[in-house]
């Protein structure tokens, strides 16, 4: 007979970023990159959370430079310059282009890199050919990207920890810039990109989704006029409106917003784009365009540099786009200006001093930062003058050192040089600091409430500093009521990756956890937290007292393993569905419409066991709704 039992059908939440800014409380469904509350931590650089340092050398000494290969000539607008996780020993690798060629860099600790060849990708009549590193196949190594006026746009699928290549087309022609996101979070990479159409540097931008293994469908994001001066030269993808769907932004004679609709089908980025006015000036030519949440304000803004100031009549330098709280509009505000536009080409903004706010790090004739401060106001700071050719076009940050101090190096590309500067500023750190996550809510497939399991962390925690982690529920409906409950802990964090069973917890309704950075026995040793997550599964308890039958819709099992479905409403595409204990589907009884009356359905499943009957639906969104579900003993 058929009776009421437990599924291990679980579900995982987690956050790997908190960049985002705090100021949300919640409840939330997913904890994005946002968060609650902190104090003395810095979350403005991507990735980690750590302390904020409190003693630094701002000077040129405090960074050291490391050519990794001087003997060649590159072009003068190789852009991808970038880190990558290529044979897997935790250390991070580099990628980049050099001589009609894709190398990457094996890093062997103490700054000492060995070149391997990926393959060759020959850059044509461009002189600005792209890479980028990106897990295309999702088997946990880094794959490259490449796009050139030669070999169009393509991958390099890593197969052997970087020691063989395989190349994928994904369409030919004359293509520059490239990048990848999951577009419509369908748990595959989908890929950006600008083609040559008006010159070696600009033109429009397509989406290729993902539709297979090696295969992409194109779309048209925004196709200018052939003569049109403002045709795209940088793309990159964001959040700009916190709705968890990667946005694309680009630059050229303008900044450009495409917002994700998050539809998942074809069309799905707004035509109805934001694009920078700065007064109608048509001489503006934005470049080193990147994302990041300037103001603190919890949205993303944009920062870019003008590069155009004898014909456009505003300063060389940096400006701030900054997020209305939409999205969809901007104001555009000068944030430093700098001297004959030494360092406005290759830009990136990130919290290089660990103090917390986002600095500016800006190269082209020189390379330098900009370090903001607590008023607002940005200092310039000189790294380096002495360059090869005095043409950096590309700015990146990366954490290249073994040890836990999260310090940010930079990847430097001279038209002679790929350059890194390693990061020696930080001198001494806060004592102690915490971060408290916004509130999640909870629930599963088939049920508004949860039964946790497991909750764990990754981080770098050195012998002389701790990591306490701590997390509390509330089974009250008011997610609020969560913020008087004890906190569950501490738990020490010992090693790079720890969970802990939780314990038996009456259906909760709300999830939340806090982690506190302990007093440091050495001033040069913190600790990063890189990820914090939860595993939880269906309460069944919650099941059996609701009796799944919400909107009268129900489910009743006879003794003869027969399955009586009730329908109250018309489903236009149904689907019911029978999975096994491990979550997997292995029976589909019904698709199609289902009309209001009753159905019978008589399951042969290979073996007894424990199983889930769900009837779900799709709305306008194309997403999955769960309308009823059972869980189910098939003897």
């Amino acid at each position: 007979m058929l009776i009421l039992l437990l599924i291990l059908n679980t579900q995982l939440h987690e956050q790997t970023d908190w960049m985002g800014g705090d100021g949300l409380k919640g409840p939330v469904t997913d904890w994005g990159t946002r968060y609650y509350t902190s104090d003395s931590i810095t979350t403005a650089t991507e990735g980690q959370a750590s302390l904020v340092a409190n003693s630094w050398d701002y000077t040129s000494s405090g960074w050291i430079r490391h050519d990794l290969d001087t003997n060649y000539q590159i072009a003068q607008h190789t852009q991808g310059f970038m880190p990558g996780n290529i044979n897997g020993d935790n250390l991070l690798d580099l990628v980049a282009y050099v001589v009609d060629s894709i190398w990457w860099y094996q890093n062997n600790g103490n700054w000492n890199y060995i070149k391997h060849l990926v393959g060759r990708a020959v850059a044509g009549s461009s002189d600005a050919p792209c890479v980028y590193v990106a897990d295309m196949d999702g088997d946990k190594d880094d794959d490259v990207l490449v796009a050139t006026a030669s070999v169009g746009l393509g991958w390099f699928e890593n197969q052997n920890s970087g020691n063989t290549w395989v190349y994928h087309s994904i369409v030919s022609g004359s293509y520059h810039r490239v990048c990848v996101a999951d577009v419509d979070r369908d748990d595959d990479m989908d890929v950006i990109a600008v083609d040559n159409a008006r010159s070696v540097q600009r033109g429009n931008i397509y989406l290729f989704r993902r539709t297979g293994a090696t295969t992409f469908s194109k779309e048209t994001i925004k196709q200018f006029q052939f003569f049109d001066p403002d045709q795209a030269w940088r793309v990159y993808t964001a959040d700009f409106n916190n709705d968890k769907y990667p946005d694309i932004y680009a630059v050229g004679g303008h900044a450009y917003v495409f917002l994700n609709r998050g539809t998942g089908g074809p069309g799905q980025f707004d035509q109805t784009y934001w694009r920078s006015d700065m007064g109608g000036n048509p001489n503006v030519d934005w470049d080193g365009a990147w994302a990041v949440d300037i103001n603190m304000d919890g949205w993303m803004d944009l920062v870019t540099a003008d590069q155009q100031d004898s014909l456009s009549g505003h300063p060389y330098g940096f400006y701030g786009h900054i997020n209305n709280g939409t999205g969809g509009n901007y104001t555009v505000e000068l944030l430093t200006s700098t001297p004959q536009g030494e360092y406005t080409d290759g830009s990136i903004a990130r919290d290089l001093d660990l103090n917390g706010l986002p600095d500016i790090i800006g190269t082209y004739h020189k390379v330098g930062w900009f370090r903001r401060g607590p008023v607002d106001v940005f200092q310039e700071y000189l790294i380096d003058d002495v360059m090869q050719q005095r043409w950096a076009h590309w700015a990146y940050t990366a954490e290249l050192d073994p040890e836990c101090v999260p310090d940010v190096d930079l990847l430097i590309t001279d038209k002679g040089a790929h350059i890194i500067y390693e990061n020696n500023m930080l001198k001494g750190f806060a004592d102690s600091g915490y971060l408290e996550s916004s509130i999640l809510k909870l629930g599963t497939v088939g049920s508004p409430y949860t039964k946790l399991l497991y909750f764990g962390w990754d981080a770098c925690v050195p012998d002389s500093t701790t990591l306490k982690l701590y997390w509390r529920t509330t089974t009250d409906t008011i997610g609020d009521s969560i913020l008087s409950k004890a906190w569950n802990g501490p738990y020490y964090t010992v090693s790079s990756a720890e969970s802990i069973s939780l314990p038996e917890v009456p259906c909760p309704k709300f999830f939340q956890y806090k982690v506190e950075f302990s007093p440091t026995v050495n001033d040069s040793e913190i600790a990063a937290l890189y990820r914090v997550w939860m595993r939880d599964t269906i309460c069944v308890n919650a099941i059996e007292e609701q009796k799944l039958t919400g909107n009268k819709t129900w489910i009743k099992i006879t003794s003869e393993n027969k399955i009586l479905l009730s329908v109250a409403q018309k489903v236009d595409n149904a689907e019911l569905s029978v999975y096994n204990s491990a979550g997997q589907k292995v029976s589909v009884l019904y698709k199609g419409l289902m009309d209001v009356r009753e159905y019978t359905f008589v399951p042969r499943l290979k073996a007894k066991g424990v199983y889930l009957i769900i009837l779900s639906s799709k709305n306008n969104y194309n997403q999955q709704v769960i309308t009823v579900a059972k869980l189910v003993k098939y003897n």
